[in-house]
């Protein structure tokens, strides 16, 4: 019993800490008029991270990050709205139109994909992107190099999203005045 109170302090003290982390990170937007599906993503990425699902919390960072940087690739007419490239396609037409002023967002964005690719697909026994490979030369344990991951995932994310809100435009409403002289 004494082990599992042990290991009970353990994860409550990482989660606080987790929680101390992205306090200095995250600021929440009053509103947000745009897909659902990459602010549930942000969303559940902050959910895992916090509740200690650090590999889920990888996953849904990429995840949001692709969302994003294809759909601000549409917007701004760099790839046809029925297209939907996958990431390493997208960080390539955002590289070559120069999407970001700071080339090192592409970088990290980059190193996110390839953190999320052995995870998601499949790769060669010893491929260089692997947990287990990446965990062998610093002799650190793999969920310690997944941990490592999640802070840089969180704050490409984070930023991202506040680099893709776009000011809210009320929608007009209709001169009532003018509208009823219409109708005598």
């Amino acid at each position: 019993m004494a082990q599992l109170t042990t290991l009970a302090h353990a994860f409550l003290a990482a989660r606080a800490a987790r929680f101390a982390w992205l306090d200095k990170l995250c600021a929440v937007a009053p509103a947000h008029d745009g897909d659902y599906e990459p602010l549930r993503l942000i969303r559940e990425a902050l959910a895992c991270y916090l509740d200690g699902y650090i590999m889920a919390a990888n996953l849904t960072t990429a995840a949001h990050v692709e969302h994003t940087l294809v759909e601000e690739l549409r917007r701004r007419g760099f790839v046809p709205v029925k297209a939907s490239p996958i990431l390493h396609g997208a960080i390539a037409s955002a590289s070559a139109n120069k999407l970001f002023a700071d080339p090192e967002v592409l970088e990290k964005i980059d190193h996110l994909r390839q953190v999320r690719n052995p995870l998601t697909h499949r790769k060669v026994d010893g491929h260089k992107h692997s947990v287990m490979r990446r965990s062998r030369a610093p002799k650190r344990a793999p969920e310690l190099i997944l941990e490592d991951d999640a802070p840089l995932g969180l704050e490409v994310t984070h930023g991202l999203f506040f680099a893709s809100l776009r000011p809210f435009k009320a929608p007009t409403v209709p001169d009532v005045a003018a509208s009823s002289e219409g109708q005598s």
